[in-house]
């Protein structure tokens, strides 16, 4: 029996399966192995302290004054890798279209 799982979701315990006659049982389901999850970039197979998606050190160009004259930070966030995911997914072409379009107007 195959399972298709969306891996962006929690893996289910419990799946209902329906035989020839029309009768569904619901069946616990378990797991020898659960992948890790990157809380970081969502990615299975490695957690945040191995990612790969690197992360900028915010810089002083990274804080604005306001009007009172403290600084507020301004996230730092590198699309790149989201471009590049997005691009082997056609669904999204439109959205790296937009993404580029607005990038290249700035």
């Amino acid at each position: 029996m195959y399972v298709y799982l969306e891996l962006d979701k929690d893996f289910p315990k419990l799946i209902a399966l329906d035989d020839k006659q029309g009768s569904i049982f619901l069946v616990n389901v378990d797991y020898t192995w659960i992948p890790s999850m990157c809380e970081r970039c969502g990615n299975l197979g490695h957690k945040a302290k191995r990612c790969l998606l690197t992360s900028k050190p915010l810089h002083d160009t990274n804080l604005m004054s306001t009007k009172d004259g403290s600084k507020d930070v301004i996230p730092v966030v590198d699309i790149d890798p989201i471009l590049k995911q997005r691009e082997k997914d056609p669904s999204t072409e439109a959205f790296s279209q937009r993404i580029q379009w607005l990038m290249a107007h700035a």
